[in-house]
């Protein structure tokens, strides 16, 4: 928890001037997400996010994604690889996948979304307002 209080002041502080942004391995739980949200939506020069390896878990990813979704998110390229996703989340990235008319690269490898998960991506990645252009 400390090391998470020390990343959000961090991220606060300096997301700015570190772009792109690579928190690996850093002992973030879901609890950072909500921070990640606004982040999102206020720092228009935030155009890489590497989260992976990560605990942020479905409920996490709800709160990140959210802030994706937003018009004012810039972002376009985000990595989660191995930070506990399940398919619960998998109707949220296909959302972000229709809406985001950013985001170009998305790694997901080493979650277990399942074929249930897959198949509602699919539907995003189906979508003519999608604009990505690699999936991991």
């Amino acid at each position: 928890i400390i090391l998470q209080n020390v990343v959000i002041i961090f991220l606060h502080t300096f997301i700015g001037l570190f772009c792109p942004c690579s928190l690996c391995e850093c002992d973030l739980s879901h609890l950072c997400c909500d921070y990640f949200h606004s982040i999102l939506i206020t720092n228009r020069s935030l155009i890489k996010l590497d989260l992976s390896n990560n605990s942020l878990q479905d409920f996490g990813i709800k709160l990140l994604l959210a802030g994706i979704r937003d018009p004012g998110c810039t972002l376009q390229e985000l990595s989660l690889q191995s930070c506990n996703l399940s398919p619960l989340c998998c109707d949220d990235l296909s959302s972000v996948l229709i809406t985001n008319g950013s985001l170009t690269k998305l790694n997901l490898s080493g979650n277990k979304l399942q074929d249930s998960g897959i198949k509602l991506l699919c539907e995003g990645l189906r979508h003519p307002g999608c604009t990505l252009q690699e999936l991991r």
